[in-house]
């Protein structure tokens, strides 16, 4: 995937959500990750190496983003498996 594309696979994510600066570097983390592999295989991924430093997962985002991210990580997936 391009960059692109993977961060506009975040756009709606990132407008709705205004993320601050812990967020916008996790989401930068996600998005390099992205470029690199795919896509994220398995959305427990987000809570290990390397994406728990310096910021975790867990504590940067509340339920509720965690559960829009995670839609936009596993759309992320369906949509590189599909291709």
């Amino acid at each position: 995937m391009d960059r692109d594309a993977a961060y506009a696979s975040f756009s709606t994510f990132i407008a709705e959500e205004r993320p601050n600066a812990e967020q916008i570097y996790f989401i930068e983390q996600v998005v390099d990750y992205v470029v690199e592999n795919g896509y994220i295989n398995n959305v427990l991924d987000l809570m290990k190496a390397p994406f728990d430093r310096p910021y975790k997962f867990s504590t940067i985002f509340t339920r509720e983003e965690q559960i829009k991210f995670v839609n936009v990580i596993n759309s992320i997936k369906s949509n590189a498996l599909v291709a």
